[in-house]
């Protein structure tokens, strides 16, 4: 009885005293890190729209924009006949026709989103400007839809985007 209850007693001291091995944090020599992963990581530059993109650039089609709750905006463009079709992140619709300004880079949809958006075209993406006075050389990727079938700009890595190479040959 007294070999158990001291194999009782000593069992768990031993496994304390196993765990409490530890190697001190300044004898630790840091793993190095693959630099692959942070160089695929890298986006993609964005387009710079042209002095006569309005002209210059097949912008017709759909492109998409991921909203910050992780929904996603979609805007149609039709240059044949100026018009637009507009998806919110929350499933409000609106259309209508766009008008194109005077610089030839710029179009404006008089109701987006409750005021006036102003937009430029660029090969694959259109980019909304954060004024009516701004320049279409002031894009932000945060104003960026990208052409669909390009891939959509995420806020942040999700379960599907591979950070890291398959080491698979």
């Amino acid at each position: 009885m007294r070999s158990l209850i001291a194999l009782t007693v000593t069992a768990p001291m031993a496994l304390l005293a196993a765990c409490g091995e530890a190697t001190p944090a300044d004898e630790v020599e840091p793993a190095p890190m693959e630099t692959a992963a942070l160089e695929a990581a890298k986006p993609e530059p964005m387009a710079s729209p042209p002095a006569d993109a309005l002209d210059s650039v097949d912008y017709s089609g759909t492109y998409t924009k991921p909203s910050e709750n992780g929904s996603i905006e979609r805007l149609t463009l039709n240059a044949e006949d100026d018009s637009y079709e507009y998806t919110a992140g929350d499933g409000r619709t609106s259309s209508g026709t766009y008008t194109r300004m005077d610089d030839n880079r710029r179009i404006m949809i008089e109701d987006f989103g409750g005021r006036a958006g102003y937009f430029t075209v660029a090969d694959g993406a259109v980019y909304r400007l954060p004024e009516a006075d701004s320049s279409p050389d002031e894009i932000t990727v945060t104003g960026m839809y990208r052409r669909e079938g390009q891939g959509v700009q995420s806020v942040a890595p999700d379960a599907s985007t591979n950070s890291v190479p398959d080491k698979r040959d």
